[in-house]
């Protein structure tokens, strides 16, 4: 009879160890499925086409919109020197501080040409913004207006992304 016994608790003990395992792989299937579907929804969300959404918010004319590709390529073209300067300078500075003996020197005028260089991309975007506002009429320009606030005040205040609704993940503008 002890025989029996032992072995109703290995087929018991083996009955539950083989429905953990089940249930564990198929936990393991859902949440690796779920993450890729996740994953690919932030991507597809976070890089709209800037265009489209322009287009649809500010419902800009076939004119406004030729007039908006041009002058966004001309922004993007002024400003990537100075991106790529300062990236440059941002890896130069992090060498410099995590050298054993840094240079406060060489730190002091690698933050001052970051710092030159910000300005000037802080006036690009002004000077782009201000030609985005000319091709515009007064409904469109009200709808840039709110959109650049909302953009300017999530970079200045650290507001989280979502209270957003231009912000790149529930933008709905992912042509």
């Amino acid at each position: 009879m002890n025989y029996f016994n032992k072995k109703n608790i290995f087929l018991w003990a083996f009955i539950i160890l083989l429905v953990f395992n089940i249930s564990g792989l198929i936990t393991f299937y859902v949440h690796v499925n779920n993450f890729k579907k996740d994953n690919t929804e932030f991507r597809f969300h976070q890089r709209p086409n800037p265009r489209c959404f322009i287009q649809e918010e500010l419902n800009l004319s076939d004119e406004q919109l030729s007039n908006f590709d041009e002058l966004r390529k001309t922004h993007m073209r002024n400003s990537k020197n100075s991106r790529d300067i300062i990236f440059e300078e941002h890896s130069v500075l992090y060498d410099e501080i995590t050298n054993k003996n840094p240079d406060l020197n060489v730190i002091d005028s690698l933050l001052e040409d970051m710092g030159k260089l910000h300005i000037q991309l802080y006036q690009n975007n002004i000077k782009h913004y201000n030609e985005l506002k000319m091709m515009c009429d007064d409904n469109q320009i009200e709808k840039l207006n709110e959109f650049y606030r909302e953009m300017m005040f999530q970079q200045k205040k650290g507001h989280p992304r979502q209270n957003y609704k231009h912000n790149r993940i529930n933008r709905k503008y992912h042509k």
